[in-house]
């Protein structure tokens, strides 16, 4: 019951290789656009590298922080970004909180393939603890961000989902500006096409045509059921962003 397992099947859901994680557990598995498998090991607390015969050939890590289990991506050339962890200790007294509760934010660093650090975002440095409008924030430990993924463009400028800000943020790779921001107390954009916004989402990926996808987790959002009752209900979207209309469709 405490073991975990990392397998890989064929199209036809096969089983072809697995590999049992005794004690622990095993997250974000996937194969990188080097051609890298990676996963996070939560006894290393780092993401170990695997070549096809699954061997460990290479580990990953944030620098001065712990590493966020949520994403690593390893670029063609062998560069990486991956989140780390802050914790900062924040007088939360003004809205009935702890006068040094723990505030749990992320960092976004980016590592170029002899690992050395290229760049560094802290989100407690731009995003307002208060934004987190569906978090307790009189509790000793905040959670106000929770990045879950993010993606690159061409210019190397980063896409970061932010679950608990509701947010879904693209910030310049270079001077850490925020180029747009999508969704929450700070959303930019007018919605097109639906009369629903995102919430508490995962994974926000490019499309080759310029798209971008997320899965809408969809927490604090309801749609009609068949039966004419509000629901709770999870879906993928799709959107085409218009930066120049502030529309997103």
């Amino acid at each position: 019951p405490n073991n975990d397992c990392i397998l890989t099947c064929d199209e036809h859901g096969k089983l072809l290789r697995y590999r049992i994680l005794p004690n622990e557990y095993g997250v974000d598995f996937k194969v990188q656009p080097n051609g890298e498998i990676t996963y996070f090991d939560v006894n290393t607390g780092a993401y170990l590298g695997l070549d096809s015969a699954w061997n460990i050939i290479d580990t990953f890590a944030a620098l001065h922080y712990p590493t966020d289990e949520h994403e690593l991506l390893v670029e063609p050339d062998g560069s990486y970004v991956l989140l780390g962890i802050s914790i900062s200790i924040i007088n939360m007294t003004k809205i009935s909180g702890y006068d040094s509760a723990e505030v749990f934010g992320d960092v976004i660093q980016k590592f170029d393939v002899a690992g050395n650090l290229m760049f560094e975002w802290r989100g407690i440095d731009h995003y307002n603890i208060t934004d987190s409008k569906y978090e307790d924030l009189t509790t000793y430990a905040i959670d106000f961000e929770h990045a879950n993924s993010l993606d690159l463009d061409a210019d190397g400028n980063i896409l970061v989902s932010n679950r608990h800000l509701c947010e879904i943020s693209n910030i310049d790779g270079v001077t850490g500006d925020f180029i747009w921001r999508l969704g929450g107390a700070h959303n930019q954009f007018n919605l097109v096409g639906d009369s629903m916004w995102f919430s508490f989402q995962h994974d926000a990926r490019w499309l080759p045509n310029g798209n971008m996808t997320i899965f809408d987790n969809s927490n604090y959002d309801s749609v009609m059921g068949g039966s004419g009752a509000w629901i709770q209900k999870s879906r993928a979207c799709e959107y085409a962003i218009d930066t120049l209309s502030k529309t997103v469709k």
